[in-house]
């Protein structure tokens, strides 16, 4: 089961990937929760989103790189596998690292900020 603490900072970093937003105090507030293993898994993890996030919105380069992936589920099944902690959120949240806003998006903020999408 995934750590509470880490599936929230996990959960802004990816919002703030997909959304193009920049961290906000949401965002500092959650890693100052972390102890010291937890951002070590943090900053790990983030750098794998960040890679994920930019095969699927980089530009392709014809006969080199074509990037016909939409989404984290199929980056994990067709390009590199992915960790479970990001799938995870992928599934719950249905987080695509593409810039669009889902249902499953506005529910899993509420649920684990406490606020309105």
């Amino acid at each position: 089961m995934l750590n509470k603490k880490l599936e929230r900072i996990l959960f802004y970093e990816i919002r703030n990937k997909q959304l193009a937003q920049l961290p906000n105090s949401d965002f500092f507030e959650a890693f100052k929760e972390l102890d010291e293993d937890l951002k070590e898994r943090y900053y790990l993890l983030s750098k794998e989103i960040h890679q994920i996030w930019t095969y699927i919105n980089g530009p392709a380069i014809k006969n080199i790189f074509d990037n016909k992936i939409n989404s984290i589920e199929e980056y994990h099944q067709k390009i590199c596998p992915v960790s479970e902690e990001i799938l995870h959120l992928a599934e719950w949240t249905n987080f695509t690292l593409e810039k669009e806003i889902s249902q499953e998006f506005k529910e899993a903020f509420k649920k684990i900020t406490g606020q309105d999408y």
